[in-house]
């Protein structure tokens, strides 16, 4: 080993001119050539076309709607860099997918030019476009534009996200007639559209059915934009998700169970004008898997059989004190039940608690931001409560977990429902998963289950995520199914 390595040394120290000389004559070259031999050997640019390719897709998607000028587009930003790039980039219609239009008072200034190259270079594939206006009537020569270039925009957009800016506080609030807005576009074919997104938009007046033809749309998403008659039944047909920001009535929910029979994802804010428990006159939301609601008393209307394949049910804000067993509907297949607690009063838990004693099939809990729990891991192994028998993860976010009392109550619940058959709460399965997310004095909770439990497996995933999979009373073949995963919070999908 040793002459091997002495051997090497001589070799270096006899090759070490050479380089030097080599070096010497490169530096004599003129600065057009260095610069060159320098692009040239530039490790990125030595990529294969197939390897680059999927680095420069992923960065052109990414639009920061603040920028202004190249920086807003990311395909011009990387068609500047070098030639191989610009290159690569204008041969490649998968690498110009956004389209982003922001239009305000005056002409639009190299709109026309900037539209005819990207939907020139982006042939034949779908664009995302983002669509900025103004609350107040655009000016008449932008107006003319906008007829010339929106048709072949919007027939082009696979995303569609049409964001009106709210009035400001010297501006008349009275909203544009939907035949002089943007919206009137959609009037046309939209054979790419799969999901549009309308932020902020108020139209006024009689017109007709917005999206008459469009076969892919598998996603609404409406921020304050209530008239749902606006739009074709046809539209509804396929839909598979839809996001509704604002209050809706009883009218909309008919409409929903009854012209999109697909959907499988619903988010609704509130619904105004109901009446008592079960009133709602819906059909059953066959397909329904997900459900994002506010409170529980915008559910409690509607009827029986509305859910017949609900899987999980998001509540975001604080829920009332009341006995919940005779005020929902039926939930036969739920699984998930995500509960938001940043209002952690005794009602919002007393709440929660018969929520979850009415779905005793829950098998995963996620509690957001919960404070004062001490006494609800109480009660839920109270003998009357038998809450949540099923019962295998439980998801814990925003947490401190400051008092001893929370620290105890918590670690009591988990050891009782992970003790050893005939010692565990009678009739409960046993408690396999905590995850969390976001949580303080993590450790405490690990340590004090490490003198009950044992093994355990922690699994800190990243500085925000900690998993812990209590394995020590768990049957061999249990563990063949664990794995490694933070879910999504139901509004990023």
């Amino acid at each position: 080993m040793q002459k091997e390595a002495a051997q090497r040394q001589h070799f270096a120290i006899e090759r070490a001119p050479k380089i030097a000389d080599v070096a010497a004559a490169e530096l004599d070259q003129p600065m057009e050539e260095h610069i060159a031999l320098v692009t040239r050997d530039t490790p990125v640019l030595r990529l294969p076309y197939l390897a680059l390719v999927p680095i420069l897709s992923d960065y052109v998607r990414h639009i920061d709607v603040e920028e202004k000028g190249p920086c807003a587009q990311p395909s011009f930003a990387a068609a500047s860099v070098c030639r191989a790039w610009r290159d690569i980039m204008i041969s490649t219609p998968s690498l110009w997918p956004v389209l982003r239009l922001k239009f305000g008072q005056g002409v639009i200034r190299h709109a026309a030019e900037y539209v005819h190259l990207v939907l020139q270079r982006s042939d034949p594939l779908p664009l995302s476009v983002y669509l900025e206006v103004p609350f107040k009537v655009i000016d008449a020569n932008s107006v003319a534009l906008l007829e010339d270039l929106l048709p072949n925009v919007v027939a082009r957009a696979g995303y569609l996200d049409i964001w009106q800016h709210p009035p400001q506080d010297d501006e008349p609030h009275v909203a544009p007639l939907l035949g002089s807005s943007v919206l009137k576009f959609l009037w046309l074919p939209t054979p790419f559209l799969h999901s549009l997104t309308i932020r902020h938009y108020q139209v006024q007046g009689a017109i007709l059915a917005l999206l008459p033809s469009t076969p892919k749309l598998v996603r609404l998403d409406l921020h304050y934009f209530d008239p749902l008659h606006l739009f074709s039944p046809d539209a509804y047909a396929k839909l598979r998700r839809i996001d509704l920001h604002s209050s809706v009535d009883e009218a909309c929910i008919q409409l929903l169970s009854t012209a999109a029979p697909e959907i499988e994802y619903l988010r609704l804010s509130a619904i105004h004008t109901v009446g008592p428990p079960g009133s709602l006159r819906v059909s059953p939301l066959k397909n329904l898997r997900t459900l994002s609601i506010d409170t529980v008393d915008d559910i409690s209307p509607f009827p029986t059989d509305a859910f017949p394949a609900l899987h999980s049910l998001y509540l975001e804000y604080p829920l009332h004190d009341t006995d919940l067993g005779h005020q929902l509907p039926a939930l036969p297949l739920l699984h998930t039940l995500r509960v938001t607690c940043y209002d952690s009063t005794t009602a919002m838990w007393e709440t929660t608690l018969s929520l979850i004693l009415h779905v005793p099939s829950i098998h995963r809990l996620e509690l957001v931001g919960p404070e004062n729990s001490a006494t609800f891991w109480t009660e839920l192994l109270a003998p009357t409560a038998r809450a949540a028998p099923n019962l295998r993860t439980l998801h814990i976010e925003d947490e401190d977990f400051e008092t001893s009392d929370e620290i105890d109550a918590f670690l009591h619940f988990v050891k009782s429902r992970t003790a050893r058959t005939g010692e565990r709460l009678a009739g409960s399965t046993s408690l396999a998963r905590l995850e969390f997310f976001r949580t303080r004095n993590v450790s405490k909770i690990t340590e004090g289950l490490k003198s009950y439990i044992e093994p355990i497996i922690v699994d800190e995933h990243g500085a925000e995520v900690v998993i812990i999979l209590l394995v020590g009373y768990l049957a061999l073949p249990a563990l063949l199914f664990i794995h490694l995963h933070l879910p999504q919070h139901p509004h990023d999908s």
